[in-house]
């Protein structure tokens, strides 16, 4: 309670908490916004004999009821508490409301509103919970929701603990004495709308909407049952004419439906509306309202949408406003209920968390667009066409199987207008479309050229899968010249070849209501063999040459003591001696199955110093010009050895003999200008060679 005073300060000191809607709403404005210190759930209206005008908002322990006369500036009156649910329904005849609760309740409760303004007190409300003889004396406890015919003063309470959730009848019209008269089929009932003695149940468990004749409250007649879109019927209200009932389905990506029932023995699906913002994105439609031929709806995570139902065969959208911030739009929470039938034209919304939102509605007429779409070869309809019109405002549709698309939105004027299919070419078609109106136009779309994209599963098993380049033809005719199967009717059929070669494919199309043959297209399809990989190599020392003798590849990678090269062949020094495995893979740009190959090579020691035999091998000074000093330094001398001097043509030049394991050599008076290798060798090994420069 102390939350619930400290808001209600705010807004009398003229600060009223105002909602930051994340996305603009369109011809619905905010007035106020009240919160409370416990969760939402419905709302409903009521206006005294004075044209004060108040919301009766359904909390969790509690009802609330809120002047909202002067909107922009709501005067919270009272706080009436009562049993703790989720779900409490209201519904006001003459000067008194109706309440009932679900999963915890004491019967129905009883509000004297006569003295509204004023607070209420203990005195102005009671529990209605008698013990139904009908129902072997079981006491009325819980109701899901209830609706009050006002032309008979008839209440109808559905989903309670008795008559296995099937409707009640209660007369209200004497509020002090409250009498039980009936009840309908013992059938849950979720949620109950009635006009003229004619009751329409949503009966959400059995996924239908039934329509019974309750003029004769003692033999009730179920006139007809209609299942809605998503089978899990959650209310439904009547339009002004009586010939269309609306209804929603409390799932998500469910739309607000349409039904013509002006002859219940062949009740017909006009339109379903579904906020075009949030299309497959798990939006759940909670109560939808009818005012004025207009759709109140509230959906919980994208708050209050208005829709032009004057055409009940094409809805439009044209107000919404957000209660809820954020960009997430799937489950439960948000807007619960929208009250649209206040004599100002206020709109009471009901938002689980986030409190009483009093909105200013601007109720316009939708300018609506309508025609058909078809192939521009064959003039047959084209379904499933996407149609935008390229504006601000929400709006889309698709054709149906017909070609026929109804759309619409609330701003009149000039558009550009987007018709596009998957295997057509998109047009922009500029259309003028003005408040109120249908503006009707034919627009034909061409096909693209078809196309076929072999895609090689493996060349191991001569295995390769077709993909065609449009997806939305009624069949597909293939021929396969040496392939198994030799054809097909898939639309990605997988074919396999004998053996590697080139092979003739050919593809017809067909139109998915005629059967015609629109398209064909003759190939040739490339079959190839699996790559081999394969190599050879030659050792000089610690170098490696390694020659690639792979087959049907075009790349390749090597592994070679952690090094990778992707060369045709490659060259590497290894920086020790020891055992090396070398890897190669060989791969093909047409086939996703490679081959791999490995060798294991050894590297030995090949020089005096890899052998530790060779500590010191040094020339000073280099460059020289008469003479330079070989300083050297053998572990051991056991057989003779030498040092050799070489020219660049790898000719011998000079040769000194060692007669000890260390010392030191002057070489290079007999040589003339020019540059030499140095070598120092013992039996058939030596040294690094050293180069030496003469000046």
């Amino acid at each position: 309670m102390k939350k619930i005073l400290f808001v209600l300060a705010l807004i009398i000191s003229g600060l009223p908490i105002m909602h930051a809607q994340t996305t603009a709403p369109q011809n619905i404005s905010l007035q106020a916004q009240l919160q409370f210190d416990q969760d939402l759930s419905d709302v409903w209206g009521y206006v005294d004999d004075t044209a004060r005008e108040f919301a009766i908002v359904g909390l969790n322990r509690a009802v609330a009821i809120v002047n909202v006369t002067t909107p922009d500036a709501p005067d919270l009156i009272s706080i009436i508490d009562g049993p703790r649910s989720i779900w409490r329904d209201i519904k006001t005849y003459e000067d008194h409301a109706f309440v009932i609760t679900d999963s915890e309740g004491l019967g129905l409760q009883v509000l004297d509103l006569s003295n509204l303004p004023n607070p209420l007190d203990s005195t102005d409300h009671y529990f209605w919970a008698p013990h139904l003889e009908d129902f072997d004396s079981i006491q009325l406890e819980v109701c899901h929701n209830l609706y009050i015919d006002e032309q008979t003063g008839i209440a109808y309470l559905a989903g309670c603990n008795v008559n296995s959730g099937g409707i009640l009848m209660v007369d209200v019209t004497n509020p002090d004495s409250l009498v039980y008269i009936g009840a309908l089929d013992a059938r849950y009932s979720h949620d109950v709308y009635v006009r003229n003695d004619t009751v329409y149940s949503s009966d959400i468990s059995a996924g239908f909407l039934s329509i019974m004749d309750a003029t004769d409250k003692a033999n009730p007649v179920l006139l007809a049952t209609q299942t809605t879109p998503f089978r899990f019927t959650h209310n439904a209200w009547l339009s002004d004419n009586s010939k269309v009932v609306f209804t929603t389905d409390e799932r998500g990506n469910a739309p607000v439906a349409a039904y013509d029932i002006s002859d219940l023995s062949d009740i017909k699906l006009l339109d379903e509306f579904r906020p075009s913002a949030t299309v497959g994105r798990g939006l759940i439609p909670h109560n939808v309202h009818v005012f004025d031929d207009f759709l109140v709806t509230s959906f919980y995570k994208e708050g209050v949408i208005i829709t032009d139902a004057h055409k009940p065969d094409n809805l439009v959208e044209v107000g919404n406003y957000d209660t809820v911030e954020g960009d997430i739009v799937s489950g439960f929470g948000g807007t619960w209920g929208a009250y649209p039938f206040l004599p100002s034209g206020t709109v009471l919304a009901s938002d689980v968390e986030n409190g009483l939102f009093i909105l200013k509605p601007t109720y316009v007429r939708a300018s609506y667009l309508e025609g058909v779409v078809t192939n521009a070869t064959s003039g047959m309809p084209l379904t499933s066409v996407d149609v935008i019109i390229l504006s601000d405002d929400p709006n889309s549709d698709l054709t149906n199987a017909t070609g026929v698309f109804k759309t619409g939105q609330a701003t009149p004027g000039t558009f550009q207008v987007e018709f596009s299919k998957i295997g057509f070419e998109s047009k922009v078609v500029e259309v003028t479309i003005a408040t109120g109106e249908v503006t009707n136009i034919e627009v034909a779309l061409n096909r693209l050229p078809i196309a076929i994209g072999p895609v090689v599963l493996s060349c191991d098993e001569h295995t390769v899968k077709f993909e065609p380049s449009i997806t939305n033809f009624g069949a597909y005719d293939w021929t396969f010249e040496g392939g198994t199967p030799s054809a097909s009717n898939s639309f990605e059929p997988v074919i396999t070849y004998s053996e590697a070669g080139t092979y003739p494919v050919s593809l017809k199309v067909r139109e998915s209501l005629t059967g015609e043959v629109v398209d064909s297209l003759n190939i040739e399809v490339n079959v190839f063999d699996k790559p081999r990989a394969n190599f050879d190599f030659t050792l000089n020392g610690k170098t490696i040459q390694l020659t690639n003798l792979s087959m049907n590849a075009d790349s390749y990678v090597w592994e070679i003591a952690d090094t990778i090269i992707t060369s045709t062949d490659a060259s590497f020094t290894f920086d020790s001696v020891g055992t090396f495995i070398i890897t190669l893979a060989a791969g093909s740009a047409v086939c996703p199955d490679g081959d791999t190959t490995q060798q294991e090579i050894m590297i030995v020691a090949t020089s005096l110093e890899d052998a530790g035999i060779l500590e010191q091998f040094q020339v000073s000074p280099n460059p020289f010009i008469a003479t330079t000093i070989i300083n050297y330094q053998l572990n051991s001398l056991q057989e003779k050895g030498s040092i050799a001097v070489f020219n660049l043509l790898g000719e011998e030049v000079e040769r000194y003999t060692l007669d000890q394991s260390s010392g030191q050599i002057s070489i290079g008076q007999h040589l003339g200008k020019g540059v030499y290798l140095v070598q120092l060798q013992l039996g058939n090994q030596q040294s690094r060679g050293i180069k030496i420069v003469k000046q």
